[in-house]
């Protein structure tokens, strides 16, 4: 009889613990779906990144000059 006093608590804490646990990890894991699935739902244009990469690409490529970085001979 001691075992069922002692043992039941526990398994009725461990079971009931998993089982909030597993609800709040579900709740967050949808909260981070329904932020991902906002972000997709834009139309991701290739062509149209690749155009505005290129422009701003270009603009700081014409004021780009190679210089050679001075030596310290001590």
């Amino acid at each position: 009889m001691s075992h069922y006093k002692a043992g039941l608590p526990l398994v009725l804490f461990v079971a009931g613990g998993s089982f909030a646990l597993s609800k709040f990890v579900e709740g967050k894991v949808d909260a981070k779906d329904l932020r991902t699935k906002s972000l997709t739902e834009r139309q991701f244009n290739l062509e149209e990144e690749h155009a505005a990469i290129s422009r701003k690409l270009n603009g700081e490529l014409e004021s780009f000059e190679i210089t050679r970085i001075p030596r310290n001979d001590d």
